[in-house]
């Protein structure tokens, strides 16, 4: 090939500026100074108030603070009964013992702790006012929760620490209200205790260092009130109480305590 005609190329190969030594020290230079710079400001307190919040739930409660009566809002006013707590809520109107919120059809539901109460005779019956946490109105979107029984929409109450039976004036208790607690499945457990049936077992060298040896809910007595049970005590030599409850057919209870020693 005639170098002349086709002379070799020549490329230059240009280095990167954080290659070049010069451009490397001048961003290197300006990186820390945009790191060292900034503004020293005087230590900031912030301070607030905590928002109370409930500390009951309900579900038919108004998310608008627009139209629930607090708390705060109820200790302020120190309402004499229910009827004077109502007259604090704008939209409510009372006509003949009986509450109307404005734009909707027919009196409406009243709501405590998210049962509704029916037959409302007398308002200021229902529950003493220093027992209330929240009064909220439930109107507008919110009375579809309701259903069809929700035209007039509701006066929704929390009381403090739930309606307990102390909180209904004996007016009212008429109510088939009942609270129950269920305690939900529960799966029966044994009573763990080991078997020496064979000499394999009685001839093992793990120690037996149990401290209650025996239990059974169920021991049975013959007609001479003769009960009898057997167990294994534990390889530790100790003095044990045995005690004894139970109940008649008559209703009786007794108890009795022993003690054996093992050696």
């Amino acid at each position: 090939m005639d170098p002349e005609r086709f002379p070799p190329n020549r490329i230059r190969l240009l280095r990167s500026p954080r290659q070049d030594p010069v451009v490397g020290e001048f961003i290197r230079r300006r990186t820390a100074q945009a790191t060292l710079r900034g503004i020293e400001i005087e230590e900031v307190n912030v301070q607030a108030k905590q928002i109370k919040s409930p500390s009951s739930f309900s579900f038919y409660m108004p998310k608008d603070g627009n139209n629930v009566l607090t708390l705060e809002k109820l200790e302020e006013i120190q309402p004499i009964n229910l009827t004077d707590a109502l007259k604090h809520i704008p939209f409510i109107t009372l006509v003949d013992g009986k509450i109307f919120i404005t734009s909707l059809i027919g009196p409406a539901l009243l709501i405590i702790d998210d049962m509704i109460i029916n037959n409302v005779d007398d308002l200021d019956a229902i529950i003493d006012p220093s027992n209330i946490e929240q009064i909220g109105v439930l109107r507008g979107g919110g009375i579809s929760l309701l259903g069809g029984q929700g035209a007039g929409g509701a006066i929704v109450i929390t009381t403090r620490k739930g309606l307990s039976s102390s909180s209904i004036p004996p007016a009212r208790k008429q109510e088939n209200i009942r609270f129950i607690n269920p305690l939900g499945l529960q799966e029966p457990s044994a009573f763990y205790a080991p078997q020496y049936e064979t000499a394999k077992q009685r001839d093992n060298i793990e120690m037996d260092l149990r401290t209650t040896i025996y239990w059974s809910p169920d021991v049975n007595t013959s007609p001479k009130g003769e009960g009898r049970f057997e167990f294994y005590t534990a390889d530790t030599k100790s003095t044990y109480s045995v005690v004894i409850e139970g109940v008649t057919e008559n209703g009786q209870i007794f108890r009795k305590v022993s003690k054996i020693k093992v050696k």
